[in-house]
């Protein structure tokens, strides 16, 4: 199982990140790792979503 780990602002999607092997920890850390890039490619990125589904 895989999950798509995505931020979304203004119903667009920024950046994404595919977790092949999902636990608590690593859907953890790809959310950090995606709201961090999305921040490199938005400013202000407020309001934003975060979006986790299967891939």
């Amino acid at each position: 199982m895989e999950f798509r780990v995505s931020v979304i602002k203004d119903g667009r999607e920024l950046v994404h990140e595919i977790v092949s092997a999902p636990s608590e920890g690593n859907i953890t850390g790809a959310i950090i790792r995606v709201v961090a890039a999305a921040r490199e490619i938005e400013s202000p990125l407020y309001p934003f979503q975060v979006d986790v589904r299967d891939a």
